[in-house]
């Protein structure tokens, strides 16, 4: 018998194959944050595949492409939101800083143990957008990945983009209305909310030449905010 999400997507497609198993998940982190993920599988023996979105881009934006991925052959592929966004918000209770690196360093890797899950020891690919191929550097398990694709990854230093109002957005609009809410509303244009801190993070990461390399300097860790 078909699983509910299969045979709708089946039906859906006009044909007879089965779609992927798509299962709507949660990935445990190490530090206790629950993010919200889709998990699809398929019949498929290439690598798994980990999708990592851009920041404030929901996970359902990628939900074509996973299922792409499975049909193309994958065994499974997982997409999900970094804590703080989309269906991964806080918990009651939760009190630590969220942090903008936390999405690579702890985020990132704990969705690609949810994956391991599926099938250990099978070939683990990657496809990162924005924030998600920057992560790769990040997150500590680069060589775990076979490969890793990156969509529209670059610098976020603001005196090397093409848009000169960024910086004036950023911090002059962006950062003082952070100190008031706890996640950047929706009508700021970023797309999903995300927390107030990682945007602050953000914005601190793109005042500096090195960007996304600055979390890892004992100067930024003392002094954040």
């Amino acid at each position: 018998m078909l699983d509910n999400a299969q045979a709708r997507e089946s039906t859906e497609n006009g044909n007879s194959k089965p779609g992927p198993l798509v299962t709507e998940t949660i990935v445990e982190t190490p530090d206790g944050f629950p993010l919200a993920a889709t998990l699809f599988e398929g019949s498929g023996d290439k690598p798994i595949v980990l999708i990592s979105g851009a920041t404030a881009a929901p996970r359902g934006l990628y939900a074509n492409f996973a299922k792409a991925c499975v049909a193309a052959g994958a065994r499974a592929a997982l997409i999900y939101d970094y804590r703080g966004v989309g269906g991964s918000r806080r918990p009651s209770g939760w009190r630590e800083r969220i942090n903008y690196k936390d999405w690579a360093l702890i985020d990132l890797p704990a969705a690609a143990a949810r994956l391991d899950e599926v099938a250990p020891g099978h070939p683990l690919v990657g496809v990162g957008q924005s924030f998600g191929g920057q992560a790769l550097g990040l997150c500590g398990i680069a060589d775990r990945f076979e490969r890793y694709g990156m969509v529209a990854t670059m610098t976020g230093y603001h005196r090397l983009l093409d848009d000169r109002t960024v910086w004036a957005r950023m911090n002059l609009i962006g950062v003082p209305i952070s100190w008031f809410t706890s996640d950047i509303p929706r009508w700021m244009g970023l797309g999903e909310p995300i927390p107030s801190s990682c945007y602050r993070d953000w914005a601190r990461w793109c005042r500096h030449p090195e960007y996304s390399a600055i979390p890892m300097c004992p100067k930024y860790r003392a002094s954040r905010r």
